[in-house]
């Protein structure tokens, strides 16, 4: 134990006093590391489109195959309802244009593309919001966009892929893999702690990172 406390405030003097004494960062030997601990050279954030004004953004991607970006926004911090904008990737852009808003009670967490998007149209939201019963749900919601000018949200092609019940940590992400299946993160669906332990139990679908063919079905096709 004494050793222990010994060397933890040897340690800490090392780290506290060396740089503030101004010495000289010694390189690593007897290691496969090459270099000296040197930190990274400085980066600076600059507005890649200063003319275009976006409010709470909550995730952004390119739509696929075109110049253009489509990004997921809450439309204030007091209301819960989301809403899916784009724009063309220029840097003197200055508006978006509306694609989908979501009902008041709903957010959307994010936004990904089907693998065959320029074919099909695909693409999904995570959503959160009241559900079967009025409980509050999560969801990952299918959409289509037109496949020909003006490219708009083609009108009733909404379809939820699948829904839990969720009232907080709602997960809700979505991202397809290389593999062509769509990984979606359930998260534990409480406010608190996660009393129920459903990151502990296979049987529940909360807590969870979810992998889904949304191409295909069982060969038994249980659900169809």
């Amino acid at each position: 134990m004494l050793r222990t406390l010994i060397f933890s405030l040897l340690t800490f003097y090392g780290i506290a006093a060396g740089p503030a004494l101004g010495q000289e960062r010694a390189p690593w030997i007897n290691t496969r590391l090459k270099g000296s601990p040197e930190p990274p050279p400085e980066m600076v954030a600059v507005r890649a489109f200063p003319k275009l004004e976006v409010k709470r953004p909550v995730a952004v991607e390119w739509e696929p195959g075109t110049d253009r970006l489509m990004f997921v926004q809450n439309l204030a911090w007091d209301v819960y309802r989301s809403a899916l904008r784009r724009f063309v990737i220029r840097e003197e852009v200055a508006e978006s244009e509306l694609l989908l808003e979501l009902p008041e009670g709903e957010l959307a967490y994010g936004l990904c593309f089907h693998p065959k998007f320029a074919e099909n149209g695909y693409f999904y939201l995570g959503r959160n919001g009241k559900g079967p019963g009025e409980k509050i749900h999560s969801r990952i919601v299918r959409y289509t966009l037109s496949r020909q000018a003006p490219w708009r949200v083609v009108e009733g092609s909404e379809r939820t892929i699948i829904q839990w019940e969720s009232n907080g940590h709602n997960g809700a992400a979505a991202v397809f893999g290389s593999d062509g299946m769509l990984y979606v993160t359930s998260g534990d669906g409480t406010a608190q702690n996660d009393g129920d332990n459903a990151g502990q139990n296979l049987a529940l679908m909360r807590s969870k990172i979810l992998r889904i063919d949304v191409d295909g079905a069982p060969s038994d096709k249980p659900y169809v």
